[in-house]
């Protein structure tokens, strides 16, 4: 009587099945991880050059004059090291400081309204339409009404 050593075909399917499965599974898991790390990065940068502004106009007793997005603003240096303006933020588009006369923001353009949601959801109301968090073509997030 011959004994067969190896696999049949049958299971080999069924471990390649088995395999596929737990990817298919486990690949969603990564995916949302890797999500939020990503949006924490970016809440934490957002913060960062908040209180950079905040510090810089306590400091100098007048507000930070606007900046056009991608240019790392010079009166901000002494108080920020990171994140720099001048490379995309870790959810994409990158950083612009707006210095307007009723209100005062922090945006980011381009970002599309899926990525606004995901910071809205863990900053402020959940809502793009209102609140600290706006979506207008791209990331608002207002911070301070002008005096």
């Amino acid at each position: 009587m011959k004994i067969s050593r190896g696999f049949t075909l049958v299971e080999i399917m069924i471990a390649v099945v088995i395999i596929g499965l737990l990817a298919a599974m486990s690949i969603p898991a990564f995916q949302k991880v890797r999500n939020k790390a990503l949006v924490n990065a970016f809440v934490n940068d957002l913060r960062t050059i908040e209180e950079a502004i905040d510090v810089y106009a306590t400091e100098n007793g007048k507000q930070l004059q606007d900046y056009v997005g991608g240019i790392q603003p010079v009166d901000l240096l002494p108080y920020l090291t990171k994140p720099d303006f001048t490379v995309n933020t870790p959810l994409g588009g990158q950083w612009d400081w707006d210095n307007h006369t009723t209100y005062y923001r922090i945006s980011v353009i381009p970002m599309d309204t899926a990525t606004v949601q995901l910071v809205d959801n863990e900053i402020d109301d959940g809502d793009t339409s209102t609140g600290l968090v706006q979506f207008n073509g791209g990331f608002r997030y207002y911070t301070w009404n002008a005096p």
